[in-house]
């Protein structure tokens, strides 16, 4: 597992050279790539150098359309460019979120809808040696705005991405982690192949679990509510690999300046997967 920054978690939107720069400032070990006409104009060799400079490994990036709205058909081109240019740098973990609930269809309904959906979208970033990772919304307060309750528990996810295919996977998030009482087990007990994305943020003291928004979070184990050391043991003992990325959404970090949040927010994120390296 390694530390991963992600600007755009801490709305800070800035070039991926400047991104790079604030992650080693960070003492992140890796950084996602956050796309613009830039970095696809000048390719894979731009962002290699970039990151050999900083010495970043290559985090993963957010599937780059909605693919609820849009066809893929529409979007193939895009998206093959983008996995390509992502592969050559090996950042080969693509994510995006599921939403938990529809008001049109029901579960059975829906399961059928996303295969649809993601499945050729997973079979394109197949074909360029990535991975697609899907993540579960398990807050409470979120699927009270459906009609027809969808996805939202680590098991229910693991069977959408087992149907869609063995490049697909899980965005695993501690905070929807903790708001679906998920356990360690669920965790330990999974193949490392499951896990494509790993994202972190701890819940909000103001909240209780059945009323906590999904867009107001804390950093990771600033409040002590989810239990990070069950979380962690349990990605270890399964042996996942790939990157820790903090995404606290949280007004207060983003209204601060970007120097000292990005290093707050690594600072939590330290604590947590290096307790000795944080005090040096």
């Amino acid at each position: 597992m390694f530390s991963t920054f992600s600007p755009l978690a801490l709305d800070i939107k800035v070039s991926f050279r400047e991104s790079a720069r604030l992650a080693r400032l960070g003492k992140f070990e890796g950084i996602d790539i956050t796309w613009d006409d830039h970095l696809l104009n000048n390719g894979s060799s731009y962002i290699q150098s970039i990151l050999a400079t900083e010495g970043l490994k290559a985090g993963g990036w957010e599937l780059p359309f909605n693919w609820y709205q849009e066809d893929i058909s529409e979007q193939k081109s895009m998206l093959e460019q983008y996995a390509s240019i992502a592969s050559a740098v090996g950042a080969n973990r693509c994510y995006t979120l599921v939403r938990p609930g529809s008001n049109e269809y029901t579960f059975s309904e829906n399961f059928s809808f996303h295969l649809k959906k993601l499945s050729p979208i997973a079979e394109i970033l197949a074909a360029h040696g990535c991975r697609l990772g899907l993540g579960f919304v398990g807050t409470p307060s979120s699927k009270k705005t459906f009609s027809f309750p969808f996805i939202s528990t680590l098991s229910e996810m693991q069977e959408l991405s087992e149907t869609i295919g063995h490049n697909a996977g899980i965005l695993l998030d501690s905070f929807h982690w903790h708001m679906s009482l998920g356990t360690e087990t669920d965790i330990s007990h999974s193949s490392k192949e499951l896990f494509v994305y790993v994202q972190v943020s701890d819940c909000l003291a103001d909240f209780s679990r059945e009323e906590h928004p999904d867009n107001q979070r804390a950093l990771p184990g600033e409040t002590g509510i989810i239990d990070f050391k069950s979380f962690f043991k349990g990605l270890q003992h399964c042996g996942y690999k790939g990157p820790i990325t903090p995404t606290p959404f949280n007004a207060r970090i983003s209204a601060m300046i970007i120097e000292p949040a990005v290093c707050l927010t690594a600072g939590y994120l330290l604590s947590l997967l290096s307790p000795e390296k944080a005090l040096s």
